[in-house]
């Protein structure tokens, strides 16, 4: 495995690792009306796309990692919404959060890119 397929697996484990934290024991921030259950949506969508970005990486199944990507990205986009919402709904400043949030989301998009256009890794002949 080369060095960024080994990088992109890590990343793949953390979400899932993350993922499986944010369920067992959630941010105690998360204070809206519906914190619970969007805590464990975004939750499982780490754990599953995390686990299956990690195999499909490992594997070159690039159209099942872009399924994956898909699946933490909505994920994201539900934890970016909860933090916009406490930021302006509440008090206290979430502005880092929602940078490293959209920093991550940069991220997600830059692999949706690199791997558009293939269903599977070319291999070397």
């Amino acid at each position: 495995m080369n060095v960024s397929k080994g990088l992109y697996v890590a990343g793949w484990v953390a979400t899932c690792v993350g993922g499986v934290a944010t369920l067992f024991a959630p941010p105690m921030t998360i204070g809206v009306p519906l914190g619970p259950t969007l805590t464990a949506a975004w939750a499982w969508l780490w754990i599953v796309g995390g686990l299956l970005a990690a195999v499909a990486a490992v594997q070159g199944w690039w159209a099942t990692e872009r399924l994956a990507v898909g699946m933490i990205a909505v994920g994201l986009v539900v934890y970016f919404g909860v933090i916009v919402i406490l930021h302006f709904g509440g008090t206290g400043s979430r502005v880092s959060q929602m940078t490293m949030l959209a920093l991550a989301g940069v991220a997600l998009a830059n692999r949706v890119v690199s791997i558009w256009g293939h269903d599977y890794e070319p291999r070397g002949g």
